[in-house]
């Protein structure tokens, strides 16, 4: 029961993130073309760095939640394995 617990919460939190993070890059994206069209292409590459900075830091966050789920998965096997949970 605990098990299923936890993994409600940690799809409610990557729902959460891949909310945020999808709507963060379409809203920066808006906000640099809006600046091209004006004519201000120093605020548009602006824009554009804050995006590549973002699509780095949101690739960074799921290879380590990736990499620590599957530690969290092989653990737990291991554990149940030995014996040393139910």
């Amino acid at each position: 029961m605990m098990e299923f617990l936890i993994m409600a919460v940690l799809a409610i939190i990557v729902a959460m993130l891949v909310y945020v993070f999808r709507a963060i890059p379409i809203h920066i994206r808006f906000m640099a073309d809006r600046e091209r069209r004006h004519g201000n292409l120093a605020g548009a590459y602006h824009y554009e760095s804050r995006l590549y900075g973002l699509t780095c830091r949101l690739a960074i966050l799921m290879l380590t939640g990736f990499f620590g789920f599957g530690l969290y998965a092989l653990g737990s096997t291991l554990l149940r394995q030995f014996g040393l949970i139910a």
